[in-house]
């Protein structure tokens, strides 16, 4: 079990997982620790974090997921990667009890033009209706294309309050800072598994994500947890990439830590083609011309 918060209007979607992942009620050691997976095309941006199920059929839920991802990497379609996890999420609570089969899994994503949508593939939750008292059999799938400001909380969220979610929804109608809204859903994950309705099934540290209608994105984990979170990037796993072919030192084992954002702005491939004008000087450290938000002795200041 664990929590997602997501707090979305038409300029963007912020979303957090935390990092806790249990079966029934109890921990799972899990080396990724991170508990989300992204996938970035040319065309699209595609993040996806779950809650309820963690294993199942033999199966972390994480691993068949990121399977998936990896099948689809190379041309996306969201809606068609929604289809295959209800398919193998159907058969993955086979034979689980029925009390622990509850699964949903959220797909947020940037799609051109400009059109932020979250997908839902869920046995219990739904993003208008109430939730169901016990799982079902089956998974359904809906779509949300983000018009309107809204705030939705899905797996352990007994300790979220509702003053909590109008608070972020004012956040977001009045066009408060994304770190603003990050910071915020940081203080409500903390808070909420700190209450004891949440029965340690939450972890105080989360990830936070916002994706913006232009493809931009920027996360953060303030309280520096180690984890490798699972991103395909042009069919690429970076995740295992890292772990295969970089070694720790002596005692130590690979992992990633981010402590502050990192904001993406414009995709691979799509580097504006630029040459200086004679005559024409750019410092090394000022902006380069080209747009590609770098310095410009580490972007075509490399080749001249």
């Amino acid at each position: 079990m664990t929590l997602i918060l997501v707090a979305a209007s038409p300029s963007g979607i912020h979303l957090s997982s935390d990092y806790r992942l249990t079966g029934g009620k109890q921990a799972i050691p899990d080396d990724a620790s991170a508990k989300e997976l992204t996938l970035r095309s040319e065309a699209l941006y595609l993040h996806i974090c779950f809650t309820g199920l963690a294993s199942g059929g033999g199966r972390k839920t994480i691993d068949w997921i990121a399977k998936i991802l990896s099948e689809n990497a190379k041309s996306p379609n969201i809606d068609s990667v929604a289809n295959r996890i209800r398919t193998k999420a159907t058969l993955a609570i086979r034979g689980v009890k029925p009390e622990d089969r509850m699964l949903t899994v959220l797909l947020a994503c940037a799609e051109p033009p400009k059109k932020l949508r979250l997908v839902l593939i869920s046995n219990t939750d739904s993003f208008d209706g109430p939730r169901r008292a016990t799982p079902g059999d089956k998974f359904e799938v809906s779509s949300h294309v983000v018009k309107r400001s809204f705030v939705r909380s899905f797996g352990c969220d007994k300790a979220i309050r509702r003053s909590d979610r109008r608070l972020l929804v004012r956040m977001l109608r009045r066009d408060a800072l994304a770190k603003q809204i990050r910071d915020q859903i940081t203080s409500l994950n903390e808070q909420a598994a700190k209450n004891p309705k949440s029965e340690n099934l939450i972890s105080e540290t989360c990830r936070v994500t916002s994706i913006f209608r232009d493809g931009a994105t920027a996360s953060e984990d303030l309280k520096l947890t180690p984890g490798i979170p699972t991103a395909f990037f042009g069919g690429l796993n970076i995740s295992d990439f890292v772990a295969t072919h970089f070694e720790a030192v002596s005692g130590k084992r690979i992992g990633l830590r981010q402590s502050a954002g990192a904001v993406w702005r414009q995709p691979p491939g799509k580097l504006s083609p630029y040459k200086r004008p004679a005559g024409s000087k750019v410092g090394r450290n000022d902006p380069c011309p080209c747009g590609s938000n770098k310095k410009y002795k580490r972007c075509h200041g490399t080749s001249t």
